[in-house]
C-alpha cells in the first residue's frame, strides 16, 4: 500500500502534465510544426513553382543562379580535396549585375574553402557553421544583392 499511493499520485501528474504539453501545442499554438497546422485546417502548403517564382508571398523572391562547380584543396591536410556545388538567390533589383555577382561569388567561396581546416565543417554543427560563413561572405562581397547560398552537393576526399 506504501507503494502503490506514490505510484498512483506520479502517474495523475504525469498525466496532468502531458495534458498540459497537449493543450499548449495544439494546433492554434505558434509552437506547433506547421506541416501539423495546415493539416488540422485541411490546407496544403504552396507548391514547388510558386515558392520558387515567390508568388506564395506575392512578389519575386529573386533570381536563382546556379555557379560552376567549385574544386579545390583544403588549407589543411594539404591532400584533403574539396569538390562543392553552389546556387546563389539573387535579388530582383540586382538581375542586370547577375553575371558580375556570380562571378564575384565564386571568387570568394574559392578564397574560403582554400583557408578551412578539415576539422572545421566535419559533423553536423561544423556543416552549419561552414554554410553561415559562406552565406555571411558571399552577402557581405555582393553588398547584400544575394538573398541566399544553396548548397547543393559538396564531397571531401
Amino acid at each position: 500500500m506504501s507503494v502503490i499511493i506514490p505510484v498512483l499520485l506520479l502517474t495523475l501528474i504525469a498525466g496532468g502534465g502531458g495534458f498540459a504539453v497537449a493543450t499548449m501545442l495544439g494546433p492554434n499554438s505558434p509552437l506547433a510544426p506547421q506541416a501539423e497546422v495546415d493539416e488540422a485546417h485541411g490546407a496544403s502548403g504552396p507548391t514547388i513553382p510558386e515558392v520558387a517564382s515567390g508568388e506564395a508571398h506575392g512578389a519575386s523572391t529573386g533570381i536563382i543562379r546556379q555557379l560552376a562547380p567549385i574544386v579545390t584543396n583544403l588549407a589543411t591536410p594539404k591532400d584533403v580535396w574539396m569538390r562543392i556545388e553552389v546556387s546563389i538567390v539573387i535579388k530582383p533589383e540586382a538581375q542586370a549585375e547577375q553575371d558580375l555577382i556570380a562571378v564575384r561569388s565564386s571568387d570568394q567561396i574559392l578564397a574560403l574553402l582554400r583557408t578551412i581546416h578539415l576539422a572545421q565543417i566535419e559533423g553536423p554543427s561544423g556543416f552549419l557553421h561552414f554554410r553561415e560563413d559562406l552565406n555571411d561572405l558571399v552577402r557581405a562581397s555582393s553588398e547584400h544583392k544575394v538573398a541566399q547560398v544553396l548548397i547543393s552537393s559538396m564531397v571531401v576526399e
